[in-house]
């Protein structure tokens, strides 16, 4: 499990961030949709790992997160632009059903404590 933070407090992206996995992510609500604007990704990862597609420190990714409140079905689509690697803006889209089954903590019998993320934070 990898933590992604994702600061919703108005704040500007930063002019130059610590590159990392998962970047430095903004979100606002645009009417009923939540936009999340991310830069500041390292050189590592892949745009797209089935077509072989990698990334630089230029990549920046903006997702657009729409819940369908008569489906209960949340759109997500994102367009990614890189100029180090690609020509143009590379697009798509995914839905995800909202889990119909309640939420329920389980303790990691392997590892002895609950929270992975509580774990990393420490």
């Amino acid at each position: 499990m990898s933590l992604r933070e994702i600061f919703t407090d108005g704040r500007a992206l930063p002019k130059d961030p610590q590159p990392s996995w998962k970047g430095y992510s903004v979100g606002k609500w645009e009417g009923d949709t939540m936009v999340i604007d991310t830069i500041g990704f390292n050189d590592r990862g892949w745009i797209d790992t089935e077509k072989g597609r990698p990334q630089t420190q230029a990549l920046h990714v903006v997702e657009r997160f729409a819940l369908d409140p008569k489906t209960m079905k949340i759109t997500r689509s994102y367009t990614a632009q890189d100029p180090d690697y690609l020509k143009g803006t590379y697009a798509g889209s995914d839905v995800v059903q909202v889990a119909d089954a309640a939420y329920a903590k389980d303790t990691c019998k392997e590892q002895g404590f609950t929270s992975y993320s509580e774990q990393v934070r420490k």
